[in-house]
């Protein structure tokens, strides 16, 4: 498994995720403007399956690290997944599995072009930056001057590298941890 965000001005988009055509078409609802950054929005898009105990933290800690909206695919037909927020979009839909997210996706390109990155992971997946990198538009902002410095020649799409963890707290300010 790899997080993986890629630029709604990319091509990739077009090669890499087709629709299905699985999924009836919903009207996008529109984010809210995303906070000042120099690298375009950061736009959150996921799924969430019987994942109600600890959403709202996984909201919290991505858009303390700078994702302006969160566009989340919700398929257990448990109640609706609530957040106090305008930044966070819930669409009710069918569980079309490992085409969940491709069937959909013009949800998330819809936010274009206020949101340029699109973020895609699963709401157990946290992502830890390490310092000196404080957000994702932070780090982005570093590979871009790395472009600048002539080391590549364009930047459509960032990796970024998992590992498992149990506990967060060793990798976060013991104000961030979650407690149940």
């Amino acid at each position: 498994m790899r997080i993986f965000a890629y630029s709604t001005a990319s091509k990739l988009i077009e090669s890499y995720c087709p629709s299905s055509g699985l999924a009836p078409r919903h009207d996008p609802r529109q984010c809210p403007p995303p906070p000042e950054s120099v690298n375009g929005g950061i736009l959150l898009y996921t799924r969430a399956l019987y994942e109600h105990a600890y959403f709202g933290y996984f909201a919290e800690w991505y858009l303390e690290l700078g994702v302006g909206c969160i566009i989340t695919l919700q398929t257990d037909g448990w109640f609706p997944l609530e957040y106090e927020s305008d930044k966070i979009i819930v669409y009710q839909v069918p569980n079309y599995k490992n085409h969940l997210l491709a069937t959909y996706e013009y949800l998330a390109i819809a936010q274009q072009p206020a949101y340029q990155w699109i973020l895609s992971l699963d709401v157990d997946e946290f992502l830890v930056l390490q310092p000196p990198f404080i957000s994702i538009d932070h780090y982005i902002g570093h590979l871009y001057s790395s472009i600048a410095a002539g080391q590549s020649k364009r930047l459509d799409a960032v990796l970024f590298y998992w590992m498992f963890l149990d506990n967060l707290s060793p990798h976060v300010p013991p104000n961030r941890c979650a407690t149940y």
